[in-house]
């Protein structure tokens, strides 16, 4: 059963067609930009600063649009949060998690870094995965610039993001790159086969369904995939122990739940520390409902579980110092 305060949200879901991820997209960005544009967030704008950059990506050179959030009252040197938004790999852009990235950098101190990676099906796998791998090493590479401590990164991410986070994090133990310090998945989208009681059971329930799902796989595997990586669906990887810590957020009627639980369990029984927790009564996305107390419980738990991680990893943050980067604001 839906939790009462989010019955209303729940019913004012949309829906979107899948099978046409450009249509879509077109949606979600006007609604990302219009509240943007009427700073929705205010308040939190009033504390975190913000600008849109593009970095190189040391594989190729090619540019990758990013947002870094920089709270204006924190002291340094702090952490940094590297953030990868949902939108089943199809959809989804640098405003679309705006909300809950101004939220993370104000409530932790934190630099926080989103990246605005390729979508599919234009750039199907591993076009993402090496965005956002870009992105985490280009956030290792500038932490003096950025002012804050390697020792003490963050990779987090929901739904399609949280698959990342867990690709990134896999790339990172198998190429012999410094960790991050937590990996966040927030009810992450993780096994392709689509076989647990989950997904079988909460087909179409508000803010993700099981065909949307296939639409997801189908647009960022494509047609003549033969053998899963497990950079691409993480849930397949036979070895999970070396990885960082995880905080581990699934919803109960979400369909993506079970692989969610399936995959903390895996790093559990690999020695990987694990906080797991499951919302009973929520959907998929709920937890940016403003007017339900679940989802601020849920938004304070990430915010701990981030401020904990970054306190067992780095050193206390002297005061006084002011965050810059030597980085150019892209031209309109």
């Amino acid at each position: 059963m839906i939790d009462p305060e989010l019955t209303l949200a729940a019913g004012a879901q949309p829906q979107f067609d899948y099978a046409d991820p450009t249509a879509a997209r077109a949606t979600i960005a006007r609604l990302g930009a219009t509240l943007a544009e009427r700073r929705y967030w205010k308040d939190l704008e009033d504390a975190v600063s913000y600008q849109d950059v593009t970095i190189p990506n040391a594989e190729d050179g090619r540019l990758i649009p990013i947002r870094i959030y920089t709270p204006n009252s924190a002291a340094t040197p702090r952490g940094a949060i590297v953030f990868y938004h949902g939108g089943g790999f199809m959809v989804g852009d640098l405003n679309v998690e705006h909300f809950r990235c101004l939220m993370w950098a104000q409530a932790t101190g934190a630099v926080l870094v989103s990246c605005d990676y390729r979508l599919s099906p234009e750039h199907r796998y591993p076009a993402a995965v090496d965005d956002c791998m870009g992105c985490y090493l280009w956030v290792r590479a500038s932490a003096a610039d950025l002012k804050v401590d390697p020792a003490r990164i963050v990779v987090a991410g929901v739904s399609a993001g949280g698959n990342l986070a867990a690709s990134v994090s896999l790339l990172c133990r198998d190429h012999g790159i410094p960790p991050a310090c937590l990996q966040m998945l927030i009810y992450p989208a993780l096994d392709d086969r689509m076989t647990s009681q989950s997904m079988n059971t909460h087909t179409d329930q508000p803010g993700w369904r099981r065909i949307d799902t296939q639409h997801m796989w189908a647009h960022y595997l494509g047609p003549d995939v033969r053998d899963t990586q497990v950079y691409a669906a993480p849930a397949r990887a036979g070895d999970v122990s070396g990885l960082p810590p995880a905080y581990v957020m699934t919803a109960e009627l979400d369909p993506l739940r079970d692989e969610a639980i399936d995959y903390a369990l895996c790093l559990m029984a690999a020695g990987v520390p694990v906080d797991l927790r499951n919302f009973s009564g929520a959907f998929h996305g709920f937890d940016v409902v403003k007017e339900s107390r679940l989802s601020q419980y849920a938004l304070d738990e990430q915010v701990f579980a981030i401020n904990r991680a970054m306190a067992n990893a780095g050193v206390a943050q002297p005061e006084g110092l002011e965050a810059k980067t030597s980085l150019q604001k892209v031209e309109a």
